[in-house]
Formats: C-alpha cells, structure tokens, sequence
C-alpha cells in the first residue's frame, strides 16, 4: 500500500500553519506539523478509532478539519492536538472533499461533498455547506442512489460564486449561489 498525501495551509497572506497528512496504511494515519518559524515537523496522530482519513482543509488559523471513509467529518480547534466528530453531518458519512479558499473563509463559507448510506444499501451523494467556517453544517444536495465524487469552485468563483460538482454516474451540478442551491447541468 503506497503512502498516501494531503497538504493544507492555514489561510491569510502568511500560513500560520502546514499540515500534511500522511496515510501510510489503513490503519495509520498521522498530522505532520510545521509552523513558519520552525524547521522540523511535528507528528500527530490522527483521530483515536479513525482509519480512513479522506481529505484534511483549514478553515481559519486553528480549525482543521479532516474528512473520512465511513466515519463522518473530523474537527480539530487546535490544529490536530485533539479531535472530535462533527455532529451536524452524519457519523457514517463519507467525506470526500472539504473546500476552503481565502475569498470562502473571509465570508466563513465551506463546502464539502460525500456519501451517506441510504435506504437498502444506496449511497445518497451530498454537498454540505457552512457559513461558520465549519462550525454548523448543513445538507444541500441529496441524491439518493448517485454518489458524487468531486466538487470545484470555478476560476471566477469570487465574481460569482460557481461551483461545479460530479457524481459518479458522470452527472454534472451546478450552483450560482455560493453552493446554496444545485442544478444538474
């Protein structure tokens, strides 16, 4: 099984923060830790009773979050010293992908894309959306039996707030709202 990588920076003009994320196995994942100022990196351990870490994000200078397979969405207030599950998405949840860029964290936006399992075993593929940089969480996309797989802010997000999102099936949705609401395209 070959290592797997995840970098996120802490927002604004100079990164408080690197945090890298290494998944050497499925049962080992570890926070490599480096602040500006020093020149090692420090190893924390993910989450007690988490193996399948998916995608880590910064959502201000200390909120980290960490999205999972099969174990919901993971933040951190103290950038990855500790941890806790986010109750607003739910805790079998599969999160994909968690979006945070400078023009979204100035306005504490968030967007993040997954699965929940559904009725009779069908994945409902979901797109949650925060307006508090990741401290409340809610569903604004479901689609029972089609599992979505990646979500992109378009290049002239800023100006318009576009996103584009992919289910596995190859549909496309689109938002024009900053993520509030989808249409497929």
């Amino acid at each position: 099984h070959d290592p797997t990588y995840w970098v996120a920076l802490s927002p604004g003009e100079d990164p408080r923060w690197l945090v890298v994320m290494l998944v050497e196995e499925p049962k080992h994942a570890a926070l490599l830790i480096r602040t500006q100022d020093r020149q090692e990196m420090e190893t924390r351990y993910l989450m007690e009773g988490t193996s399948n870490a998916l995608c880590a994000a910064m959502l201000d200078e200390e909120r980290l979050v960490v999205g999972t397979a099969g174990q919901g969405l993971w933040s951190s207030d103290d950038v990855g010293d500790s941890f806790e599950v986010h109750t607003d998405i739910p805790p079998d949840a599969t999160v994909l992908q968690v979006l945070a860029s400078p023009e979204i964290l100035d306005s504490g936006l968030a967007l993040a894309v997954g699965t929940v399992p559904g009725d009779m075993g069908q994945a409902v593929g979901t797109i949650w959306r925060s307006e508090d940089q990741g401290d409340s969480w809610e569903a604004v996309l479901e689609l029972e039996g089609e599992p979505l797989m990646d979500l992109s802010l378009a290049p002239d997000w800023p100006q318009t707030g576009r996103a584009v999102a992919a289910s596995a099936s190859g549909r496309v949705f689109v938002s024009v709202d900053r993520g509030l609401a989808w249409v497929r395209s």
